[in-house]
C-alpha cells in the first residue's frame, strides 16, 4: 500500500513538472513572438519579462543552480539571434548593466547551461596563483622548456602578463601545479566557480577535465571581480584587472592576440586601422575619439560533447557605469564552420554588440 502511494506521488510530481515546463516554454515562446511583433510595429525591440522567469524556473525545480541579481529585469533581444545566425554559430550573449540592474540575453536557457570554461579559467587561475604566492607578481617569468609547440608565441619565456595575453597553456599549467590540487579545489569551492570540479588532473581540469560553468555563472564571477567582492587581496585583484585590459579609448590598438590554442587559438584579424574593409577600423580613429572606456576580457576555446565551445567573458567600464558581458558560442568546427571563422565570430559579435555602449 505504501509503495502504491509512493508511485502515485512520483507520477503526479513528474506530471506537474512537465506541465510547468510546458507552460514556461510557451511563455518563453510567446515573449519571443511579442518581441518580434514589437519590432514589426516599430516599438522597442526589447521585450521585458515583468514577472521574472528566473524565479519561476527556480520554483519549478527545472534547474539545479540559478544565479541572477536581485530585483533585476530580464529582457530578450531577438536581434542577437540574427547576429549569431549570420556567423553560422549557435550562441548566447548576456549583457548586464551594473547600475540599472537590468540583464539582457537572447537565450535564457543556454545562459544556464554549464560548459567547459577553457581558457576563461585563466582569470581565476591568475588570482589563485598570486594569492597563494605560487608566483610573486605579474613579472614572474617561467623559462621556456625548448619544446616546440603549436603556436610560435608559446615558444619563448613568459611572465604572467604575456602568458595571459597569448593564452599560453604550458605557463598556466605550471601555475596550477605550483598551487597544488588540494589548494586549487579549496579556492574553487570558496569562490563558487561553476561546479568547482577539479577532477581530470591538476593541469587539465579546465581544459579536458570536468570543470563546467554557465554563462550566467560567468556573469556572477565577473560582478564579484569588478566590485572586488572575491576573497582575494586588493593587490591580487589589481594585478589581474590590469592584465585583463584588452581595449581602452585612449590607446590606438586592440589586443587581439590572446586568442590562442585549443582553449584560445592565435586570433588574426589582420587589423588595419586605415582599411575601409576592417569593421573595427573606426574604433581606433582618433578623429572620432570616444569618452573614456576600458574593456577587459578573456577568451576561451574548448571542446565538449563533440562541439567546439567559444567564449569571451569580461566587462566594459564606461564613465561611471559598468557592463558585464558573456559571449558563448558553439559549433562543429571543420563541419559547419571553419576554424578561422569560428574564432573570429567571438570577437566580431562582441564588438558589434558593445559598439553602442561605447559610444552612447
Amino acid at each position: 500500500m505504501k509503495l502504491s502511494k509512493l508511485i502515485v506521488v512520483v507520477i503526479l510530481t513528474v506530471a506537474i513538472q512537465d506541465v510547468c515546463a510546458k507552460n514556461l516554454d510557451d511563455a518563453y515562446r510567446n515573449s519571443i513572438r511579442s518581441s518580434e511583433l514589437s519590432r514589426e510595429t516599430g516599438n522597442n525591440f526589447t521585450h521585458i519579462f515583468h514577472d521574472n522567469p528566473v524565479r519561476l524556473i527556480n520554483a519549478f525545480g527545472l534547474t539545479n543552480k540559478l544565479i541572477t541579481p536581485p530585483d533585476s529585469l530580464l529582457s530578450f533581444n531577438p536581434a542577437w539571434d540574427t547576429l549569431y545566425k549570420k556567423y553560422g554559430v549557435k550562441g548566447c550573449f548576456i549583457l548586464q548593466d551594473k547600475y540599472r540592474g537590468s540583464m539582457m540575453t537572447n537565450d535564457w536557457f543556454m545562459a544556464q547551461t554549464q560548459k567547459t570554461p577553457a581558457s576563461t579559467f585563466k582569470i581565476l587561475n591568475s588570482l589563485i596563483s598570486l594569492e597563494t604566492a605560487a608566483i610573486p607578481d605579474q613579472d614572474f617569468t617561467l623559462k621556456w622548456d625548448s619544446v616546440i609547440r603549436q603556436f610560435p608565441n608559446w615558444n619563448r619565456d613568459h611572465d604572467l602578463r604575456s602568458a595571459y595575453k597569448y593564452s599560453v597553456v604550458w605557463y598556466y599549467q605550471e601555475l596550477a601545479r605550483r598551487v597544488g590540487a588540494d589548494t586549487m579545489k579549496f579556492w574553487l569551492d570558496k569562490v563558487s566557480y561553476g561546479n568547482a570540479d577539479t577532477s581530470g588532473g591538476i593541469d587539465q581540469f579546465w581544459l579536458t577535465g570536468n570543470l563546467r560553468i554557465s554563462p550566467i555563472e560567468q556573469i556572477l564571477f565577473l560582478q564579484k571581480l569588478e566590485s572586488e567582492q572575491l576573497p582575494f587581496s586588493k593587490n591580487t585583484i589589481t594585478i589581474v584587472k590590469d592584465i585583463m585590459i584588452q581595449e581602452r579609448s585612449d590607446v590606438k590598438s586592440i589586443n587581439s592576440s590572446n586568442q590562442n590554442n585549443r582553449s584560445n587559438l592565435n586570433y588574426r584579424l589582420n587589423l588595419n586601422e586605415h582599411s575601409k574593409n576592417n569593421p573595427l577600423a573606426n574604433q581606433f580613429d582618433h578623429t572620432n575619439q570616444r569618452s573614456n572606456y576600458i574593456v577587459r576580457w578573456k577568451t576561451g576555446w574548448g571542446n565538449q560533447d563533440g562541439k567546439d565551445i567559444g567564449w569571451i567573458v569580461g566587462y566594459l567600464e564606461k564613465g561611471a557605469n559598468v557592463y558585464y558581458f558573456v559571449n558563448c558560442i558553439e559549433a562543429e568546427v571543420g563541419k559547419t564552420i571553419s576554424q578561422e571563422n569560428f574564432l573570429s565570430a567571438r570577437i566580431e559579435i562582441l564588438q558589434t554588440i558593445l559598439e553602442e555602449y561605447k559610444t552612447n
